[in-house]
């Protein structure tokens, strides 16, 4: 399966890789470490992550985590051949 973008607010400031994990009972590597927890918005808390489809379902919004998504995240290419 492929991966996908997720958002979240975190009002806390932004949970570790792991820490998502953890809390939801994910695989190992469900989430893509080397993409990290990237900070979208500053002022309202906005982070995202890239996560594998098959553990979307798992994911459930909380009392201290909103979660929006998934959205697509299609893989970026050149449109021809390189000049």
């Amino acid at each position: 399966m492929g991966k996908v973008m997720m958002s979240m607010t975190a009002p806390q400031g932004a949970p570790t890789v792991d820490e998502i994990e953890r809390r939801f009972a994910l695989p190992r590597g469900a989430i893509d470490r080397q993409f990290g927890v990237v900070e979208i918005d500053d002022l309202t808390h906005e982070y995202a992550i890239s996560v594998e489809e098959n553990a979307v379902p798992r994911i459930k919004s909380t009392t201290d985590l909103t979660f929006v998504g998934p959205f697509s995240n299609p893989r970026i290419e050149t449109f021809g051949p390189p000049e």
